[in-house]
């Protein structure tokens, strides 16, 4: 790995692993705007989670970087593209069904600019053009949905052991199940369809940007 390559790469993860921190800390104790929860409730949000999980990838990516001689692990470079496919869900999600519903300026606001947007781009930039140089195989792919699918199979059985479809300020709180579980079902595949497609969007990219190292 270049050594200027190695740098930026210090940066931005220690960069992210800084707005993840700062984030988290303000969306915690302020539970203004939409899409807040105080304290702990915020940890309810697969927005919040997946910032949490890029900020430890980001975080174990800066202690090999900075402390390890031995060749980088593959497998960093692995929970890297799973956090990094979360954040890209994340961001896909907000721009294409969240803005729609709730408007932009308001999924922008406060720590959702950070959390929605601007540590969803940097780690996406981080992974496919700066993360070190592994042999990554296509079928490691599939570990990119366990987290959107654990998630939205938590979720849709909380909504409906509550019966609280459509109610955002109970366990619906994306309004996955406005139209019913058979609907908010079909919404949560696609989203994990979403997450594959960018796991193997980010895979390839990863691969051109390597073949030019």
């Amino acid at each position: 790995m270049k050594i200027r390559s190695k740098n930026l790469n210090l940066f931005f993860n220690f960069l992210i692993v800084v707005l993840v921190v700062i984030s988290v800390y303000v969306m915690a104790t302020s539970s203004d705007g939409v899409l807040t929860g105080s304290k702990f409730k915020a940890l309810k949000y697969f927005t919040v989670q997946s910032n949490i999980f890029i900020g430890i990838s980001a975080l174990i990516s800066l202690i090999y970087l900075l402390f390890k001689k031995d060749k980088y692990p593959t497998w960093v470079v692995i929970l890297k593209l799973i956090a990094t496919t979360c954040l890209t869900l994340t961001f896909l999600t907000v721009l294409g069904y969240l803005a729609p519903l709730m408007g932009i300026w308001l999924v922008f606001q406060g720590a959702n600019l950070y959390m929605h947007l601007i540590i969803p781009v940097t780690a996406i930039l981080c992974f496919i053009f700066l993360e070190p140089k592994v042999e990554l195989k296509f079928k490691w792919n599939l570990f990119s949905i366990i987290p959107s699918g654990t998630y939205g199979i938590f979720y849709i059985i909380c909504v409906s052991a509550f019966n609280d479809f459509g109610n955002i300020d109970g366990w619906d709180w994306y309004a996955f199940g406005t139209y019913g579980v058979g609907i908010g079902l079909v919404m949560l595949f696609g989203l994990n369809l979403v997450a594959f497609g960018s796991s193997v969007a980010m895979y390839a990219l990863y691969k051109k940007a390597r073949s030019k190292w």
